[in-house]
């Protein structure tokens, strides 16, 4: 699995490396969308898609996926994710793969805000936001604390592991935000936000089963057990 494309390069090697590894038979892919637009105002974050760059990368990185996998699509619910998953998924299929279409997943999405007005006005107040969140110094009536995303989040890992338990090398996709894998980092990979910084296009971690333990791996980190579901 190869692409000369600059972003998701390091997560296809990742995926290409565990998946061809005797024992792993079911990965579960959880990476940030392709590349996109951006807004002149926070308001419009929400309706911004992807960049015509963001598209040929993630029709790049489908066509790359290993051939002989069938895989499932699972998405946030903003546009530009479904966007992501609907465009690996021709890649693939262009390629000669199965694929299955895509679910919307909430908890791939940033369902987590709860008031987004109180939300924006904390963020531009804020010089150091993700400290503070991550510290549990935001309201939960702004947004849930990141160890509860977290803690659902890998809830539904360990339910798609259990899922493809009868011994199927499969693939699943899941395509969401970067702030979804900067709490994925922190409280399931043990990776600072502070120390690691930003989450790249099509960059994010694997979830695997191998000789009965679950493990999540990053492209730059060694794999860590998967902490228990909630």
């Amino acid at each position: 699995m190869t692409t000369t494309q600059p972003y998701g390069l390091a997560m296809a090697r990742l995926l290409e490396r565990l998946y061809n590894r005797p024992g792993t038979s079911r990965l579960v892919v959880v990476m940030r969308h392709s590349a996109r637009r951006y807004a002149e105002h926070p308001a419009g974050e929400p309706f911004m898609e992807l960049t015509e760059e963001g598209k040929e990368i993630a029709h790049a990185w489908g066509k790359a996926l290993p051939p002989g996998a069938p895989v499932s699509f699972f998405s946030s619910f903003i546009g530009r994710c479904i966007e992501t998953a609907y465009l690996i998924d021709k890649g693939h299929v262009a390629a000669g793969g199965q694929t299955r279409h895509t679910v919307i997943e909430e908890t791939l999405s940033p369902y987590y805000v709860r008031n987004a007005h109180r939300f924006l006005e904390v963020c531009k107040t804020l010089s150091d936001f993700f400290t503070q969140w991550f510290a549990g110094r935001i309201s939960p009536e702004i947004i849930d604390h990141p160890s509860d995303i977290a803690g659902r989040m890998a809830g539904f890992w360990h339910h798609r592991l259990d899922t493809g338990s009868t011994g199927e090398k499969t693939v699943d996709i899941c395509i969401t935000h970067d702030w979804n894998l900067f709490v994925a980092r922190e409280y399931l990979l043990g990776l600072a936000h502070d120390a690691h910084g930003d989450v790249a296009y099509l960059d994010g971690v694997v979830v695997f089963e191998e000789k009965g333990k679950r493990y999540i791996v990053s492209p730059d980190n060694d794999p860590a057990v998967l902490p228990d579901r909630p």
